[in-house]
């Protein structure tokens, strides 16, 4: 319309010699030809950014994801509108659209909910925008590149409702000769001997008696536990898979947290890839000589838990290194007496072959299977006796399948 308007005075101009039809013809050209330059301008130096790059939640937890719009010229753009590019698992992938108006040399901040519904890394972005003028006779849009990650950690669930007993044989043991005190570990107090240590003297009871007494303390020989994961997609069955898949992230996420819980130190080893990042790079870890396989050092603390459910989180299952070779591989970096803590869909013959040699070795191996149960023939012998259990995991199970060394106990 526009246009028309523009050509029809143009016209006039052309054959009448009028003041007022000039100075309307340079208007309209002023608001149409300037007025379109001038949004580009704007527009195009417009930044967006967001508050944060990454915002962890649990299942079910609603997080608020805010964008920043920066206008430094000083041309404003009158109206913006735009949305987020959401992944279908985040609110149902539905578009929230929202329109503003950024004035010039300010900051405008808007901003949207989301809930998580399931495990896993999301990249929220880019950002679809469109901007315009007041009159409607212009109209820009752009993509920018800016993005958000969402962490969706897994259900924490009690090792109880995965049909596990809480006293599972996990963590430190005492040791058999008393040679190596625990600082942390009061036992109690005695008389002063010559050669003990000054740090050792407990003060209270000391001036309570009058005469000098030491701590005592407990003796431990500090034992590292590692959680496994076997991820490959080839001993998941596929009915089933994805039940499977995320029951093995739910009971590798419990024992994490139980023996964080307890205060223990772990690692963890996985043969799962990790999910692409969008925003910034996702924790580090140190990867073994076996391809893709991902290893965590024994830390304690919440910090080292969240570092480990981060990985949980993105780990997805697609073909990789076969477990057999990942846990005998990853055996010869672990300390003697170590406890595995090995997380599987299926117990095979070859696996349950080589945990039987490493815990013959001096290996305590826990194996918790989420997938059919298998009863081994070599368990059926009462003189065999190792350090090897199996438990057949399932969510809300009443009866685990505990195999103990020297046989089956359902």
């Amino acid at each position: 319309m526009w246009s028309i308007v523009f050509v029809l005075f143009l016209t006039l101009a052309l054959f009448f010699n009028a003041k007022a039809i000039s100075i309307a013809l340079f208007t309209i050209g002023l608001i149409y030809f300037g007025g379109g330059k001038l949004l580009e301008s704007s527009f195009g130096r417009l930044q967006v950014t967001r508050a944060t790059q990454r915002t962890y939640l649990f299942p079910g937890e609603t997080t608020r994801i805010t964008l920043e719009f920066s206008n430094p010229t000083m041309v404003p753009i009158t109206w913006l509108s735009g949305y987020d590019r959401l992944p279908s698992q985040l609110g149902g992938g539905r578009v929230t659209r929202w329109i503003l108006s950024v004035p010039p040399k300010s900051v405008v901040t808007t901003g949207y909910d989301v809930r998580s519904s399931r495990r896993g890394v999301y990249t929220v972005g880019p950002v679809e925008m469109e901007a315009g003028d007041p009159l409607g006779l212009h109209r820009r849009r752009a993509t920018s590149q800016s993005f958000h990650d969402i962490v969706v950690y897994p259900e924490l669930l009690p090792i109880g409702e995965l049909g596990l007993p809480s006293n599972l044989p996990l963590g430190n043991v005492k040791a058999q000769r008393r040679i190596y005190p625990d600082p942390s570990r009061l036992a109690g107090v005695r008389p002063y001997q010559p050669g003990d240590p000054k740090q050792w003297i407990h003060w209270k009871a000391t001036a309570r008696t009058h005469e000098l007494h030491v701590k005592q303390f407990e003796h431990t020989v500090t034992l590292d536990t590692f959680v496994l994961l076997n991820f490959n997609e080839r001993d998941y069955k596929i009915g089933v898979r994805w039940h499977d898949v995320e029951l093995a992230i739910s009971v590798a996420a419990a024992l994490a947290n139980h023996l964080t819980t307890l205060g223990e130190s772990f690692g963890f080893v996985t043969n799962a890839h990790l999910k692409y990042y969008g925003a910034i790079q996702p924790v580090r870890t140190e990867r073994s000589e076996v391809d893709r396989v991902v290893r965590v050092t024994p830390r304690k603390g919440s910090g080292h838990l969240m570092r480990v459910l981060e990985i949980l989180a993105a780990a997805t299952c697609e073909p990789c290194a076969e477990f057999v070779e990942v846990v005998s591989h990853e055996a010869r970096h672990f300390g003697w007496g170590a406890t595995l803590l090995m997380v599987t869909p299926v117990d095979s013959d070859d696996l349950i072959e080589t945990c039987l040699m490493l815990a013959e070795s001096g290996y305590r191996i826990l194996i918790f299977v989420t997938g059919e149960r298998v009863l081994h023939p070599r368990f059926m012998h009462e003189s065999l006796h190792t350090e090897l259990r199996v438990y057949h995991v399932s969510r809300g199970s009443e009866a685990p399948l505990v195999v103990l060394g020297g046989g089956a106990v359902g």
